[in-house]
């Protein structure tokens, strides 16, 4: 028995119950040894024992060929208790209500919070979802699910999007991207530019997602007299950071802008940013694939989806 946890204070970790290894990894790479010495440790089965906790990797957790076990020695990574944890993610601390402001009404202004967006190896990362506590909160987005509006049209050749001007004292910022419901899929756009016209605005896309939606044949934005058109929404922008649960990241300033839902308090919620898309990776292949592993019990948060 090999165990994992959070609380041992000691300098030196062996992996005992009272000394466990601070990280999986550690006690992966301990396993990963006595299995190519040979040791008599792994005649039989080896379990990797996790304590309750929440383990924030700072890679993906790999297993490779070498993690291998057999059928008479599997390698077994259970959770100990029923909230062994593992989050993609990083904490943003430091909240803070923003006061007095060119950014928001005084009336908004009571409801959100900045934060300083935080840094992985001293080095700032994109970030595309948020959690409030066991909530995920919202980018900051012009409509709601049940208030889409529609498009106008569709210029397939130029691959731009005509959509009605909806919104109250329109600005185009970099950063603002596209959300379409079409068919069967939806597709979200980043924004290259916006052309404000009497009541429309013609939108025009980055690549290589301006070419793929124009050009690939199915699911295309529906457009439809009898049915209506494809519905939309704009997302991710200061203006329309308006609703409680939304949020909104400052890329070139590196501040996180929050709307506190009312029964939130963000000096006790953990607020978390992803930053890892795979927190376990089990890499094989076809001449040595990886075998006998179990995994039992620990729970997955906060992974992130950049695409």
């Amino acid at each position: 028995e090999i165990y994992v946890g959070l609380q041992s204070q000691n300098a030196t970790r062996d992996g005992s119950l009272n000394s466990p290894f601070e990280t999986l990894e550690d006690a992966l790479r301990q396993v990963r040894e006595w299995r190519r010495l040979d040791d008599a440790k792994v005649k039989s089965a080896v379990y990797i024992l996790v304590k309750d906790g929440t383990y924030f990797p700072s890679q993906s957790i790999l297993i490779r060929p070498e993690d291998s076990g057999t059928k008479e020695s599997p390698t077994v990574i259970r959770a100990l208790g029923n909230n062994a944890v593992f989050s993609g993610g990083v904490k943003v601390n430091g909240w803070k209500k923003i006061g007095k402001n060119n950014l928001f009404s005084a009336e908004l202004s009571k409801n959100i919070y900045v934060a300083d967006a935080p840094t992985v190896g001293d080095k700032y990362f994109p970030i595309r979802q948020m959690w409030v506590g066991n909530n995920k909160a919202i980018r900051a987005e012009s409509h709601s699910d049940y208030t889409l509006p529609r498009i106008l049209n569709w210029n397939f050749e130029k691959q731009t999007a005509v959509i009605p001007n909806v919104f109250k004292n329109f600005e185009f910022k970099a950063g603002m991207e596209f959300f379409i419901h079409q068919w069967w899929a939806i597709a979200q756009l980043r924004i290259k530019n916006a052309i404000l016209e009497k009541d429309s605005i013609i939108l025009s896309f980055h690549d290589p997602e301006s070419k793929i939606q124009s050009e690939h044949p199915w699911p295309r934005p529906w457009i439809s007299k009898e049915t209506g058109n494809s519905a939309f929404r704009l997302v991710n922008a200061i203006q329309f950071l308006d609703t409680p649960g939304e949020w909104f990241h400052d890329e070139k300033n590196h501040k996180i802008y929050y709307y506190k839902r009312s029964y939130e308090n963000l000096d006790k919620e953990e607020v978390i940013v992803p930053i890892l898309e795979t927190i376990l990776d089990v890499k094989g292949t076809l001449e040595t694939p990886v075998s006998n592993i179990h995994v039992e019990g620990l729970q997955f948060k906060h992974s992130a989806w950049f695409r």
